[in-house]
Order: structure tokens, then C-alpha cells, then sequence
């Protein structure tokens, strides 16, 4: 035992040790399930075939069904981002509203902080391949707020709890290996000078080391379980853990010892969350009974292959003649391929035993593949495959998601049962950790890029650090989703804001409803400018001013405003005195507005007929229109 031994507000080494072999014990089956699952996802497992003298490793040559099921499931519930909610704990009061919007932004830039886009994806795989994960809250302390991490759940030991028991757990053992070389590098107290059990010895610095993590709601240790493969102890006492052999309950525990001081953390509650699928079985039992499937499968695929290869090179047999045995010229039969000539002495007859491999062989193995797609829910679709001879993509989407999304939602569903645990877990980490600190908090959105200021003091002083975590609609992906809400905005079910609101992409709804009822009113003054253009309205000369102003300034509001100052100050001025030898000044003609057809002006003296002189067009239409009347009042 350690010096660390003690009972002052924790559990004791004994405890703790006598807890972890609980665990190890009654998960011992439950994690060889998982480790099979796992070796058939990396094809790092090997399928019994008859042996032949110098032959190569064979490729995989089937597809991987267990991979394509877990990437592809996991992918697809991955795709969709959740929402995060913080409700105000005082009803409409600005400053309670204002707390929890910043609390809200805390969330999601500790999420940006995190890399919880790849973490949502790790955790993603373990629910569809073990139908449980874990989820960590760590104190960062480079960065000064708390860090969400996924762990395996093949090295997570939680307390056991009842599958009526929707709650987190109170004590979580994180059993992973490490070489002897680094113990005693990080952990001076496994030296064996020190009284550990790591001797000084070169030699043994490779040897591999489990060690414990233990975590529960006060504190966190690190100990020493023991040597991974300890040769002194019987196979009874003994029990498979992927790969490693764990010492159950019962046995007795040598080399194990605390190897750091309780380090107390401040959450106030055990920072992890290791949730259970809803299952009427053991978890990990509904794809692990199909990991048979799969071998079988693979085993009927690698032995067709070496029929047909078997098939194009065929046994050879030789008969003699009866008086002596055949001999062959050489050391070793040539083959075929080569081109070589092989020279047989004494041989009668030389012949080759031709097969002609089963096709009954690879429709088995279909049946097989189709029987697994079946049974996980597994749709062609997913890999680009079209197995249902459809030839509408809405027809296409409809199978798959009838055999998906059922799925999907359940795991969205898991996801917004559990986040808002991590999520409380993170703000209590906030207000314990780094009270005064202030925060320029970022939180990754494109849409909204401003930073946020964020003191925990100030804005977590609510006792209650309730939130929430929502899908709009479980099991959809981005499409479908977009548009579901589109179709029920547009059907007036729900409005706009709404809408905008359950979008997981619209992160602020507010934002976006000013920045589209600017955009409309952009386009309302550009196609204003454009109609005046176009009816002669806008002279050509404040156009071309206007289109300059809009280059530089890139704002078309800025531009018609400088533009719209530049004439109203030049329409205040006084006009332009008449130069020599012209009968107006330059800037008071039409210029381009004339028209090719526009005649100069009458030089001071002359007097001008009435074609002469170019009048506005608006002045023209008006004598039209009185010629036109008083011709009628003649007639």
C-alpha cells in the first residue's frame, strides 16, 4: 500500500481497488464483445484457411460490412449540429436574459475550444458500434476554461447502475497501458527505490503496466493495477479484456499501489457521463452476435477465390508406364506460367485435374451480406449502391431513410438526453475554477464572429445551471431538415423566425432577421436607381457618379448618400459664369441627356427659332400636349 493511503473526505486506495475489480469482473464479457467488434471494424482478425508452404498473405477481398455500418451511421448522425439552449432563471428580466445569452456563448466556444465537431464524430462511432460512449469535462488549464474529451468506453470501468437508472455515475475507472520506462519517468512514486514495483533495470523498461484513473464526485488518483501480461498468475484467476488479461475480483492483486496524491477538483459532481443505449439486452450484444455473420462470409468469399484460382491452375498428375516410377529432369516442377518445359522420364501419360468452382458459393455469400444489411439496418444507398432497382432519387431516399433515420434519431436522441450533464458540468467548472476571470469568448460561428464578454461571477450566479440540447427534428440530416422547416414556413404553420430559430447553421436568428431586411432594402434602392435609369429620370452623369462611389466604397447606401450631399451642395451653389463666346455655361447642359440630336445654343444677340434650342423632354411633352388642345378648341 501507498502513503496516500488515507480517508480524509475520499475513498481509500482499498476502495478504490476493490471497486475497479467490481467493475473489471462484471464487464468482462461485455468488453470481449466490444474488442470483437472492433477487430472486425480494423480487419485486424484472421479467418482459418488451409495452409500451403511458402504462400503470401492473402488481401481482404470482401467488403467491410462492419465498418461501412459504423462509419456510415455514425456519419450520417454526426452531420446534423445540435442546438444549445440556456434559459433566463428569472422570466424576462434584461439582465437574467443577458446572463444566459452569455452563458449560451461560454458553451458553444468551450465546444469550439474543444474540436467537439471530431469529438461528436469519435463518440458517434462508439454509440453505433458499442451503444454506449463517454464523455469528460477537464480542467484546460492553457487555455483557462474546461475541456470536453471523448475516452473509449473498452477503457472505461463506470459504477454499475440499472438500466432503469437514467443518471450519471458517481465513480469512474479509466484503465488504459503504459511502459514501464514512462512510470517511472511521470510517477517517481513506481520506482522501486521508492517502493514501487518498477525495478531499475534497463531490461524491463519495455515491460507494459495497466494503470487506474480513478474519478468520482470529490477527487481524482492514478495508481498502479499491476503488470499487463503477469506470467506468475493461473489462466483461472484470469479474464480476457481485448487483448489484455485482467485479475478478477477474486484473485489476489500484486504490484498494485496508489502512485498519486488525491487531486481534489472543484465540479462538485463526477465530471463524466458514460450512457447505456436503451436495449432489452446487454449492450454491445445486437452487433457483436453478428460478428459470426461476417466471419462466415468472409470465409466462403476467401475460399471461392481460391477455387477459381484453383480452377485456372489446375493440379497436374503424371501416370507411369508401369516398368519404373516417372522422374522428373530438375530439381522442382516448372510452372506453367514461367514458359519452362517440364522433362519427365518414365511417364505414360501427363494430365490435369480441372474443376469447375460451385456458383452457389458466391450466392451465399450475397445471401449473407444481404442477411447482415438486413439486421443492422444497413441500406445500400449509404455506399452508392442502388440494390432496389429504383431510378428516383426521392424514391432512393425514402428506402434509406425508412431503414435509417429510426436509428439516427435514436442517437440524437442519446446525444440530447446526456449533453446538457457535460454542459452543467462545464459552467460549474467555469465558476469554480476561474471565478473573476473575463473572457473574450469566440464561438467558432461564421454568422456571428463577434466576441463575447463572459465572467463567471458575474453571469453564472444563478444557482441552478440548467440547459438544454435539442435536435429539430431527430434523425434527419441537413436536407431533409431544411426542408421540413421550409415547407411549414411556407405553410404558414410556423413563421420565419421561427424557422430561423430551429436551424442548427442560423446561430444568432436575430442577426439574421436584420441582415435579410437590409439585404431587401439594398435591393429595393438598387432597383429604384435602375428603373430611374432607365426611364431617363437619373441623369447619366450622377449614375456614373454613383457607380464610382459604390467601388470605393463597396456600400451602396454610402454611395447614394455622398452622391445624393455632392448635389444638393452643387444645386445651393450659384451658377457658373457664361464664358466668351458661349451663349450658357458648360455645367448647365444636358450633355448626354440632349442626345445626339441636341443643338447648340443661340450666341447673347441672336435670336433662336424654336428647333434651335434643345428643351428638356418633360418642357416638349408639355407643348405637344398644349398644341394638341388648341387644335381641338379651333376646330
Amino acid at each position: 500500500m501507498s502513503d496516500y493511503d488515507t480517508q480524509d473526505g475520499h475513498r481509500s486506495w482499498a476502495e478504490v481497488m476493490q471497486l475497479t475489480r467490481t467493475m473489471q469482473d462484471q464487464r468482462g464479457d461485455v468488453l470481449e464483445r466490444m474488442r470483437q467488434i472492433e477487430l472486425r471494424y480494423d480487419g485486424d482478425y484472421v479467418i482459418p484457411m488451409p495452409e500451403r508452404p511458402q504462400e503470401k498473405e492473402k488481401p481482404v477481398t470482401s467488403p467491410s460490412l462492419m465498418g461501412e455500418l459504423i462509419d456510415g451511421m455514425s456519419q450520417r448522425a454526426a452531420s446534423v449540429p445540435f442546438m444549445v439552449g440556456v434559459p433566463a432563471m428569472r422570466g424576462s428580466n434584461q439582465q437574467s436574459v443577458k446572463r444566459a445569452s452569455r452563458r449560451r456563448t461560454a458553451l458553444q466556444a468551450v465546444y469550439h475550444e474543444s474540436k467537439f465537431d471530431l469529438v461528436r464524430r469519435t463518440y458517434y462511432r462508439h454509440l453505433t458500434a458499442y451503444h454506449t460512449f463517454t464523455l469528460m469535462v477537464v480542467p484546460n488549464w492553457r487555455t483557462g476554461m474546461p475541456m470536453i474529451q471523448s475516452r473509449s468506453p473498452l477503457t472505461t470501468f463506470a459504477e454499475q447502475r440499472s438500466r432503469d437508472e437514467m443518471r450519471p455515475p458517481e465513480y469512474v475507472a479509466f484503465i488504459s497501458t503504459r511502459s514501464a520506462s514512462y512510470l517511472r519517468a511521470q510517477y517517481p512514486m513506481s520506482r522501486a527505490e521508492r517502493g514501487g514495483p518498477i525495478q531499475e533495470n534497463p531490461g524491463v523498461y519495455a515491460q507494459e503496466w495497466d494503470i487506474v484513473e480513478w474519478c468520482d464526485e470529490t477527487h481524482t488518483r492514478f495508481g498502479i493495477l499491476g503488470p499487463t501480461w503477469d506470467t506468475d498468475q493461473s489462466d483461472s484467476s484470469r479474464v480476457s479484456n481485448g487483448g489484455h488479461f485482467m485479475q478478477t475480483a477474486t484473485a489476489p492483486m500484486r504490484n498494485n499501489m496508489a502512485i498519486s496524491e488525491p487531486i481534489p477538483h472543484s465540479f462538485g459532481i463526477c465530471p463524466v457521463v458514460s450512457p447505456e443505449m436503451p436495449s432489452l439486452g446487454r449492450i454491445a450484444a445486437r452487433l457483436s452476435a453478428l460478428t459470426g455473420m461476417i466471419d462466415m462470409a468472409d470465409k466462403l468469399s476467401a475460399l471461392d477465390i481460391e477455387a477459381q484460382m484453383k480452377a485456372v491452375f489446375p493440379d497436374t498428375y503424371i501416370i507411369g508406364d508401369g516398368d519404373r516410377p516417372p522422374t522428373l529432369a530438375g530439381d522442382n516442377w516448372k510452372d506453367g506460367m514461367t514458359g519452362d518445359v517440364n522433362i519427365i522420364g518414365g511417364a505414360k501419360a501427363v494430365g490435369v485435374l480441372r474443376t469447375t468452382p460451385d456458383p452457389r458459393t458466391g450466392q451465399m455469400v450475397s445471401q449473407l451480406e444481404r442477411n447482415f444489411r438486413v439486421s443492422t439496418g444497413l441500406a445500400g444507398s449509404m455506399s452508392g449502391e442502388n440494390q432496389s432497382g429504383l431510378r428516383t432519387g426521392r424514391a432512393i431516399d425514402s428506402i434509406m431513410s425508412a431503414s435509417v433515420d429510426p436509428r439516427i434519431a435514436e442517437m440524437h436522441d442519446m446525444t440530447a438526453a446526456w449533453l446538457p450533464h457535460i454542459q452543467e458540468i462545464v459552467i460549474r467548472g467555469f465558476k469554480e475554477y476561474w471565478p473573476s476571470k473575463t473572457y473574450s469568448l469566440y464561438t467558432g460561428n461564421i454568422s456571428k464572429s463577434d466576441l463575447v464578454e463572459f465572467t463567471p461571477k458575474d453571469d453564472c450566479d444563478d444557482p441552478d445551471y440548467r440547459s438544454t440540447v435539442s435536435y429539430p427534428v431527430p434523425g434527419a440530416d441537413m436536407i431533409q431538415l431544411t426542408q421540413v422547416l421550409g415547407s411549414l414556413a411556407g405553410a404558414n404553420t410556423i413563421s420565419q423566425e421561427t424557422m430561423r430559430e430551429l436551424h442548427p447553421w442560423v446561430n444568432s436568428p436575430e442577426d439574421q432577421k436584420n441582415q435579410i431586411f437590409a439585404e431587401r432594402i439594398e435591393q429595393s434602392l438598387v432597383e429604384s436607381l435602375m428603373q430611374r435609369a432607365a426611364s431617363g429620370e437619373l441623369p447619366i452623369d450622377v449614375g456614373r457618379q454613383v457607380l464610382d462611389e459604390l467601388r470605393a466604397t463597396g456600400d451602396i447606401s454610402k454611395a447614394i448618400q455622398k452622391v445624393e450631399a455632392f448635389l444638393r451642395k452643387q444645386q445651393a451653389a450659384q451658377p457658373p459664369p457664361v464664358p466668351e463666346g458661349m451663349g450658357a455655361a458648360p455645367a448647365q447642359m444636358p450633355g448626354l441627356e440632349g442626345g445626339p440630336g441636341a443643338n447648340q445654343a443661340p450666341l447673347p444677340g441672336e435670336v433662336a427659332s424654336p428647333g434651335e434650342v434643345s428643351t428638356p423632354p418633360d418642357v416638349q411633352r408639355l407643348r405637344q400636349l398644349q398644341a394638341a388642345m388648341n387644335g381641338a378648341s379651333n376646330a
